[in-house]
């Protein structure tokens, strides 16, 4: 937050204690559905766990109320000189994994449509 308000030529203040506690916890069944999904849609060798990481995430407060999965897309190229984090300035994207995240996503909705 304060490199976004120093590119506007701003401050910014802001409390360092959390307010609301955002954990964001996958449903089971769902991260299953979306890991068949991505093989199935993509291919295998896509999936991969993720470290635990912490920040805050809205997505927390809909998985709280309906039964979802949070995933993220993988980036990062060496070769195309992508990878840089969420939410900094030097943020980019592999413009390439951008299909494998429709077919992803299309694929996990798809299936579920599917057992409905």
């Amino acid at each position: 937050m304060d490199t976004t308000a120093q590119m506007y030529g701003c401050t910014a203040e802001y409390p360092r204690e959390l307010v609301a506690p955002f954990v964001v916890q996958n449903d089971p069944a769902c991260a299953a559905a979306a890991a068949h999904a991505v093989e199935e849609w993509a291919g295998s060798g896509h999936v991969s766990p993720c470290e635990p990481w912490s920040a805050t995430e809205s997505m927390a407060a809909y998985l709280e109320r309906y039964p979802g999965v949070l995933a993220f897309l993988g980036i990062r190229n060496p070769k195309a000189g992508t990878g840089a984090g969420h939410h900094t300035t030097r943020f980019d994207v592999d413009d390439a994994a951008l299909s494998l995240g429709v077919a992803s996503t299309v694929g996990y909705a798809w299936q579920y449509l599917k057992e409905e």
